[in-house]
């Protein structure tokens, strides 16, 4: 077989994300991933949970993807999920990020940090275009879900149900 006659292997793009709680932004972020070819998706932060910053376990973000998967209608043949533990070591943690994932191509994030890591190991890195990320905004949409604030419209309605099953009572500050 000659060269041209190599199949061509698909374009796959990694996103990132710690999904606390997956918002319209994440939405966007992985549509516009899809446009380009196939997506990773790393559930990063996977051993943290029960937290202000970090309230959802591994498992419930996990449900909140398949379920937006559905809900949005995305074929689900063209995504992989994968949570990825932190390590404190940007170089270690790339590499990990490596070994637990297909190869992929290209990186689509918003973190300059995260582009940095990824474009020093050879990666494209795309910026996405972002969805007004004043009112997309994991810390402020998960302060607002805490203190009993409307999040409706800045969530998927799957991952708004979701949310409104869990008992997040010890993570709400008294006043």
């Amino acid at each position: 077989m000659s060269s041209s006659e190599r199949p061509i292997e698909p374009l796959r793009v990694l996103v990132i994300g710690r999904f606390q709680p997956l918002h319209e932004g994440h939405v966007s972020l992985i549509e516009q991933a899809l446009e380009l070819g196939e997506v990773i998706i790393v559930v990063g932060s996977a051993q943290k949970d029960r937290t202000h910053e970090n309230p959802f376990t591994c498992r419930e973000r996990l449900e909140m993807l398949k379920a937006t998967i559905q809900e949005k209608g995305w074929d689900s043949s063209k995504l992989t999920i994968i949570p990825v533990e932190d390590i404190h070591s940007n170089g270690l943690w790339v590499a990990k990020v490596e070994m637990l994932t297909p190869k992929f191509h290209t990186v689509m994030t918003h973190n300059k940090l995260v582009g940095q890591l990824f474009s020093e190991k050879g990666y494209v890195v795309v910026e996405p275009k972002p969805l007004h990320p004043e009112k997309f905004n994991g810390s402020k949409i998960r302060e607002d879900f805490l203190k009993g604030k409307v999040i409706k419209g800045r969530v998927p309605k799957c991952v708004e149900k979701i949310m409104s099953m869990l008992n997040f009572t010890f993570l709400v500050q008294k006043n």
